[in-house]
């Protein structure tokens, strides 16, 4: 049985030295939709959905990569870097496992660079960033038994909200909040009532900040997200609650965070969620 949430990883070894942007998010999302149109036209039209629906999906920036100079990547020959993508839908889950494995290219192209596909990994002890579950199984495992009020969050892309017109850098619990249950709802067979929201300012609490912000060039605009890790404390006294929230957070994992998860930025982790990584 296919699983309901899918996080792939692709190992990608350049064959010759290349430079580049460190930002190529929209590029690897591109290849990767293209990838959908040439196997599958159908699913790449629902993909292309213009609603205001989550996308059923993310993809990563590459990572990897080492620290730009005056914006510019160097790589030299032979370097290994990895992308990611995630389902949130079974039918998507069903389409990367059944048939986008089987018929992946050898090469992808990534701005300049060509790159050799090494290897695509769905297995958590292969990758720390692979996985799959099911929905059902998330929420057996999340809404049962005792739980830690503590959750420590690891954002290792630029994770940004946008809210009120504008776009957040910050990423403040409330908002993080808000994105994983509009998430959530618009993919899980059981949805969560919004009257969490009502007290998403102080349900939870920044117990440890280690984030930086960084800029990203996305087409003309520039885009500022945050990157490191964030401790949050659940305040909610509401024990059916506390075990939601602690379902949302590890539901990250594959949902991202904030805006334009689709394009690069806001791939999020749970620290302590290793059930989610799948033996």
């Amino acid at each position: 049985m296919t699983p309901d949430l899918v996080s792939l990883v692709i190992m990608l070894r350049n064959t010759r030295a290349a430079s580049m942007a460190p930002d190529q998010g929209r590029a690897v999302a591109a290849e990767f939709l293209r990838w959908v149109r040439i196997i599958h036209p159908e699913l790449s039209a629902a993909l292309h959905d213009k609603t205001d629906m989550p996308k059923p999906y993310t993809v990563s920036n590459l990572n990897g990569l080492s620290l730009p100079v005056r914006g510019t990547v160097f790589l030299p020959e032979n370097s290994e870097v990895w992308f990611r993508i995630t389902s949130l839908s079974p039918d998507l889950s069903l389409f990367m496992v059944d048939k986008l494995l089987q018929t992946l290219p050898t090469e992808i192209q990534v701005g300049d660079a060509i790159f050799k596909i090494e290897e695509a990994i769905w297995e958590a002890k292969k990758h720390p960033w692979a996985g799959w579950i099911n929905y059902s199984e998330l929420i057996e495992k999340e809404l049962m038994g005792e739980v830690s009020r503590i959750i420590r969050m690891e954002f290792i892309s630029p994770t940004t909200f946008h809210t009120r017109g504008v776009h957040m850098p910050y990423v403040l619990p409330s908002l993080a909040l808000r994105s994983w249950l509009k998430t959530w709802n618009a993919f899980a067979p059981i949805k969560f009532s919004e009257a969490l929201l009502e007290t998403a300012d102080s349900a939870l609490a920044v117990s440890c900040y280690k984030m930086r912000s960084i800029a990203v060039r996305y087409g003309k605009a520039t885009l500022v997200g945050g990157v490191g890790d964030c401790t949050f404390n659940i305040q909610e006294k509401d024990l059916y609650y506390l075990h939601v929230i602690r379902l949302l957070s590890a539901f990250a994992f594959y949902s991202g965070t904030g805006a334009k998860t689709a394009l690069g930025f806001g791939q999020t982790r749970r620290v302590d969620q290793s059930y989610a990584y799948r033996e």
